[in-house]
Protein backbone atom coordinates (compact mmCIF):
# COMPACT_ATOMS: atom_id res chain seq x y z
CA UNK A 1 0.00 0.00 0.00
CA UNK A 2 1.38 3.41 -0.93
CA UNK A 3 2.14 6.05 1.65
CA UNK A 4 -1.13 7.81 2.48
CA UNK A 5 -2.27 10.74 4.58
CA UNK A 6 -3.12 9.98 8.17
CA UNK A 7 -6.79 9.17 8.67
CA UNK A 8 -7.47 7.75 5.21
CA UNK A 9 -9.43 4.52 5.16
CA UNK A 10 -8.22 1.42 3.37
CA UNK A 11 -9.42 -2.09 2.73
CA UNK A 12 -7.63 -5.30 1.94
CA UNK A 13 -9.41 -8.46 0.80
CA UNK A 14 -7.40 -11.64 0.60
CA UNK A 15 -7.82 -15.38 0.37
CA UNK A 16 -5.38 -17.83 1.90
CA UNK A 17 -5.00 -21.49 2.59
CA UNK A 18 -5.60 -22.64 6.13
CA UNK A 19 -2.67 -24.40 7.70
CA UNK A 20 -3.42 -28.07 8.12
CA UNK A 21 -3.27 -29.82 11.45
CA UNK A 22 -4.64 -27.60 14.18
CA UNK A 23 -7.18 -25.52 12.24
CA UNK A 24 -9.66 -25.13 15.12
CA UNK A 25 -6.91 -23.98 17.48
CA UNK A 26 -5.63 -21.62 14.79
CA UNK A 27 -9.08 -20.08 14.33
CA UNK A 28 -9.60 -19.67 18.07
CA UNK A 29 -6.21 -17.98 18.33
CA UNK A 30 -6.91 -15.75 15.33
CA UNK A 31 -10.30 -14.64 16.68
CA UNK A 32 -8.88 -13.91 20.13
CA UNK A 33 -6.20 -11.80 18.49
CA UNK A 34 -8.85 -9.92 16.44
CA UNK A 35 -10.98 -9.30 19.54
CA UNK A 36 -7.97 -7.92 21.37
CA UNK A 37 -6.28 -5.87 18.63
CA UNK A 38 -8.91 -4.74 16.11
CA UNK A 39 -10.78 -2.30 18.40
CA UNK A 40 -7.47 -0.73 19.46
CA UNK A 41 -6.41 -0.23 15.82
CA UNK A 42 -9.95 0.68 14.66
CA UNK A 43 -10.07 -2.29 12.26
CA UNK A 44 -13.26 -3.99 11.12
CA UNK A 45 -14.10 -6.76 8.72
CA UNK A 46 -15.51 -10.13 7.84
CA UNK A 47 -13.65 -13.44 7.99
CA UNK A 48 -14.99 -16.59 6.33
CA UNK A 49 -13.50 -20.05 6.60
CA UNK A 50 -14.13 -23.33 4.88
CA UNK A 51 -12.18 -26.50 5.65
CA UNK A 52 -9.16 -25.38 3.59
CA UNK A 53 -9.29 -21.61 3.10
CA UNK A 54 -9.85 -18.20 4.66
CA UNK A 55 -11.40 -15.19 2.97
CA UNK A 56 -11.10 -11.90 4.82
CA UNK A 57 -11.95 -8.25 4.27
CA UNK A 58 -10.13 -5.97 6.66
CA UNK A 59 -10.73 -2.23 6.75
CA UNK A 60 -9.73 0.77 8.80
CA UNK A 61 -7.03 3.44 8.94
CA UNK A 62 -4.66 2.85 6.04
CA UNK A 63 -1.61 2.60 8.29
CA UNK A 64 -3.27 -0.04 10.50
CA UNK A 65 -4.46 -2.08 7.50
CA UNK A 66 -0.96 -2.03 6.00
CA UNK A 67 0.60 -3.16 9.31
CA UNK A 68 -1.91 -5.98 9.68
CA UNK A 69 -1.42 -7.16 6.10
CA UNK A 70 2.32 -7.37 6.73
CA UNK A 71 1.61 -9.60 9.74
CA UNK A 72 -0.91 -11.75 7.83
CA UNK A 73 1.61 -12.43 5.08
CA UNK A 74 4.00 -13.98 7.62
CA UNK A 75 1.41 -15.57 9.93
CA UNK A 76 1.97 -19.31 10.33
CA UNK A 77 -1.83 -19.91 10.28
CA UNK A 78 -1.95 -18.88 6.61
CA UNK A 79 -0.20 -19.96 3.46
CA UNK A 80 -0.57 -18.89 -0.15
CA UNK A 81 -1.96 -15.44 0.69
CA UNK A 82 -3.49 -13.96 -2.48
CA UNK A 83 -4.61 -10.33 -2.47
CA UNK A 84 -7.97 -9.77 -4.17
CA UNK A 85 -8.18 -6.04 -3.40
CA UNK A 86 -5.94 -3.57 -1.63
CA UNK A 87 -6.55 0.16 -1.66
CA UNK A 88 -8.12 3.28 -0.28
CA UNK A 89 -11.87 3.42 0.31
CA UNK A 90 -14.36 6.21 0.87
CA UNK A 91 -16.36 4.37 3.53
CA UNK A 92 -16.36 1.15 5.50
CA UNK A 93 -18.60 -1.73 4.54
CA UNK A 94 -18.14 -3.54 7.88
CA UNK A 95 -17.96 -0.47 10.12
CA UNK A 96 -19.29 -1.77 13.41
CA UNK A 97 -17.88 -5.30 13.23
CA UNK A 98 -14.51 -5.65 14.94
CA UNK A 99 -14.37 -8.97 13.09
CA UNK A 100 -17.35 -11.09 12.18
CA UNK A 101 -16.48 -14.73 11.63
CA UNK A 102 -18.35 -17.47 9.82
CA UNK A 103 -17.11 -21.06 9.55
CA UNK A 104 -18.59 -23.34 6.91
CA UNK A 105 -17.67 -26.43 8.91
CA UNK A 106 -19.96 -25.25 11.73
CA UNK A 107 -23.11 -25.46 9.56
CA UNK A 108 -24.42 -27.04 6.40
CA UNK A 109 -23.13 -25.60 3.13
CA UNK A 110 -26.57 -24.18 2.31
CA UNK A 111 -26.91 -22.59 5.76
CA UNK A 112 -23.41 -21.12 5.40
CA UNK A 113 -24.30 -19.62 2.02
CA UNK A 114 -27.54 -18.14 3.40
CA UNK A 115 -25.76 -16.73 6.48
CA UNK A 116 -23.09 -15.03 4.37
CA UNK A 117 -25.80 -13.59 2.10
CA UNK A 118 -27.38 -12.00 5.18
CA UNK A 119 -23.99 -10.74 6.37
CA UNK A 120 -23.24 -8.96 3.11
CA UNK A 121 -26.78 -7.82 2.30
CA UNK A 122 -25.99 -4.21 3.26
CA UNK A 123 -22.61 -4.11 1.50
CA UNK A 124 -22.76 -1.39 -1.19
CA UNK A 125 -19.64 -2.48 -3.06
CA UNK A 126 -20.96 -5.03 -5.58
CA UNK A 127 -17.52 -6.55 -6.27
CA UNK A 128 -16.88 -7.03 -2.55
CA UNK A 129 -20.29 -8.61 -2.10
CA UNK A 130 -19.70 -10.92 -5.08
CA UNK A 131 -16.37 -12.16 -3.67
CA UNK A 132 -17.98 -13.19 -0.38
CA UNK A 133 -21.09 -14.70 -1.97
CA UNK A 134 -18.93 -16.62 -4.45
CA UNK A 135 -16.75 -18.04 -1.68
CA UNK A 136 -19.83 -19.09 0.29
CA UNK A 137 -21.47 -20.75 -2.71
CA UNK A 138 -18.33 -22.68 -3.61
CA UNK A 139 -18.83 -24.70 -0.44
CA UNK A 140 -22.54 -25.41 -1.11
Amino acid sequence: MKLVAQGQLARVVYISRARTGSRQADIASLLAQCDRNNPVEDLSGLLLADPTSYLQALEGPAEAVARRLTLIRTDRRHSHVAIIFEGLIAARQFGDWSMTYRDQSAMSPDAFSRRVAVDVAMVDDIALKAVFLGFARMTA
